[in-house]
């Protein structure tokens, strides 16, 4: 395999960083800057998201892409002038920096001004940008083209992500917890307690990856975060309607209440989260849930589909669970104390 063409400087040829704000970026990228040993003017943008793109408009005749091959880089689609795709890719064995991984050369008429697109089409793994490179176009040629239009940013939701704040006597599942049970599809990341709730954070960027999540209780919390590379997911109760949420926001916000709801029967009740966006990011950092207590736990409270009979109705409440049997009680009691043990289980 030939090795990728090392970037040098032309005479004449207009050098744009990374940085530039001329160069647009959509979806979740990371910059990083202080490095000119590895990087054009010091600075460097790189994503590992499927679908991050990064635009860029020009006139000229001559078009240079630079960035640097790696074992952890993928493929890519570029798109000129809203033309179709064309895949290329910057995986290599070991880094090489300082390279071109794309060029195109236009008629000498076909000024432009000229656009281009590239698309991370390998989700996981990585595509980076170093600088764009053009020859200008002579002085007194005609634009062959109209003027471009950067593409649309993602719209900011006027809700702010409210943040999370523990009342009384909750109970927190960390999202690591064996209570949650996760479909394929989603990422575990440990040891930032400064990001995550107990230091531990599940993420997907797969459509149609799930978590599931039961309890019984009154009040229910979903604790995540918002961020530029987020986007949309649905909550599903107990085996109802979904209901549609979203999770993007111009940058990161950890600590978030994804979703919150108040319930009128303690359950038991089941939670299932469903990321929508292929691509685009869902984050589960923790449930936390106001537990039901003793007296409302009984094996008659958990029916919640099912109107109680007047006849069976009492007029004061159950005795606690602690309470001594008697005659035919045993059952009864017996039944609760089940409830009590699997709920126990679930807690650990």
């Amino acid at each position: 395999m030939t090795a990728p063409t090392e970037w040098r400087i032309i005479p004449g040829v207009v050098v744009v960083e990374d940085n530039d704000p001329s160069v647009r970026y959509s979806g979740r990228w990371t910059h990083f800057e202080g490095r000119p040993e590895i990087y054009t003017g010091g600075t460097y943008h790189v994503t590992y998201v499927r679908d991050a793109s990064v635009w860029f408009s020009f006139e000229g005749t001559h078009l240079w892409v630079v960035g640097d091959y790696n074992d952890d880089h993928g493929s890519y689609a570029v798109s000129i002038d809203g033309g179709s795709k064309e895949i290329h890719s910057t995986s290599w064995s070991h880094h090489l920096p300082f390279r071109v991984m794309f060029e195109r050369v236009f008629e000498e008429n076909d000024i432009g001004p000229h656009t281009i697109e590239i698309y991370n089409i390998d989700g996981g793994r990585a595509v980076g940008i170093d600088a764009f490179a053009y020859r200008p176009a002579q002085p007194g040629l005609k634009h062959s083209r109209p003027t471009p239009t950067p593409p649309t940013q993602m719209a900011v939701p006027t809700t702010f992500p409210k943040p999370w704040v523990a009342p009384p006597s909750v109970k927190l599942v960390v999202d690591n917890d064996p209570c949650i049970e996760y479909s394929t599809g989603w990422s575990h990341f440990t040891g930032r307690p400064e990001m995550y709730t107990g230091g531990s954070y599940h993420l997907t960027y797969t459509a149609g990856a799930t978590a599931t999540f039961s309890f019984e209780g009154t009040y229910l919390w979903i604790i995540g975060d918002h961020n530029d590379d987020h986007g949309k997911y649905t909550v599903t109760i107990n085996g109802g309607k979904p209901e549609g949420r979203d999770t993007f926001w111009t940058h990161h916000r950890p600590f978030c209440v994804l979703f919150e709801r108040k319930f009128d029967h303690t359950g038991p009740h089941s939670i299932v989260l469903r990321n929508e966006d292929e691509g685009r990011a869902f984050g589960l950092d923790a449930f936390a849930y106001l537990p039901a207590t003793p007296a409302s736990s009984s094996s008659a409270s958990t029916k919640r589909d099912v109107p109680e009979p007047e006849s069976h109705k009492q007029d004061s409440s159950p005795p606690p669970y602690e309470a001594q049997p008697s005659g035919t009680d045993f059952a009864q009691v017996g039944r609760a104390r089940k409830s009590i043990i699997d709920r126990l289980l679930c807690r650990r």
